[in-house]
């Protein structure tokens, strides 16, 4: 089981090599019961956006399934020692962001305010909970910052946060709504290095 969760990160680090786009829930989900019913079960697509499905295979996913999802840009997000997880889109359809907030907020723990304050924020992929492309976790309002603040220290155990505001008029990349979030206003932006000249420490 060690060697497979291994086998699913190591895949999902290549996902940015794609081309910036997605086949749709549906499609992925007809091919899905078409072609690899034989290695489990798929569910219909479910969530805010229906871009999830669920899943649960017999035994290990082989390396055509993967390979299948490497090439249609959908990726493992989550993957149980019960062989029971999701598939996820790695690029939302439904999620795009069309009025971006002029004012986005990020927290960090301040062991990182340094490295952000001289290179930018670095989008990256290090949620021990779920294994996601590399991303900047945003929210528009403070209080929905410091909320994630609470939640965030309850499962990483870090204690010291801060939080950094990012001028969003000048971001030259796409907002997505993070439908895995509780909070109406938490986005992402997805492989993007967010330039240390439109951000600012708040706190």
């Amino acid at each position: 089981m060690r060697e497979q969760i291994n086998k699913i990160k190591n895949f999902g680090q290549f996902l940015n090599e794609n081309v910036n786009q997605s086949i749709e829930p549906k499609q992925l989900y007809n091919k899905l019961v078409n072609d690899y019913s034989h290695i489990g079960t798929f569910e219909r697509p479910t969530g805010e956006f229906l871009e999830t499905i669920d899943f649960s295979i017999k035994n290990d996913f082989p390396q055509d399934f993967l390979d299948f999802l490497y090439k249609n840009n959908w990726y493992v997000a989550k993957h149980r020692n019960n062989n029971r997880g999701e598939l996820k889109p790695k690029y939302s359809i439904e999620g795009v962001v069309d009025k971006i907030p002029p004012i986005l907020l990020h927290a960090t723990p301040t062991k990182n305010v340094e490295n952000i304050i001289k290179d930018g924020i670095k989008s990256s992929s290090k949620d021990l909970r779920h294994k996601y492309p590399n991303r900047v976790y945003v929210a528009s309002k403070l209080s929905t910052i410091k909320q994630l603040i609470v939640e965030m220290k309850r499962y990483s155990g870090v204690e010291d946060y801060s939080i950094f505001k990012i001028d969003a008029t000048k971001l030259n990349t796409t907002l997505y709504k993070d439908d895995t979030c509780s909070y109406f206003d938490c986005y992402y932006i997805q492989d993007y290095d967010i330039p240390k000249n439109i951000i600012k420490l708040m706190m």
